[in-house]
């Protein structure tokens, strides 16, 4: 989100320059997307599909995806219901990654 609140306030500030000629200093062009920082270990899943597996902060136990989502409060039951389907059928969804 940093990057990104950084690329976009660069870009509202690049087109509230146009047509104002009173900056007589041009500055650099600012740096497109974000830097690329290659990570060891990462404590919870991001999009870097590098990472390593997720940990459980507090024992340092690897954790599988419905660990880890039941962990942030998810409710298969519910969620199944409302989607309409069996929870096991979400539950296999879910853990082949699909």
């Amino acid at each position: 989100l940093h990057c990104w609140d950084r690329s976009l306030q660069n870009k509202l500030h690049i087109n509230s320059s146009h047509g104002n000629h009173s900056h007589l200093k041009h500055k650099p062009p600012p740096m497109r997307g974000c830097p690329v920082h290659l990570m060891d270990g990462c404590p919870w899943p991001h999009c870097n599909p590098t990472c390593p597996t997720i940990r459980d902060q507090l024992t340092g136990q690897e954790m599988g995806v419905m660990q880890f989502l039941k962990h942030l409060g998810f409710d298969v039951k519910k969620m199944a219901q409302q989607q309409g389907m069996d929870p096991k059928k979400l539950l296999g969804m879910l853990s082949n990654g699909s």
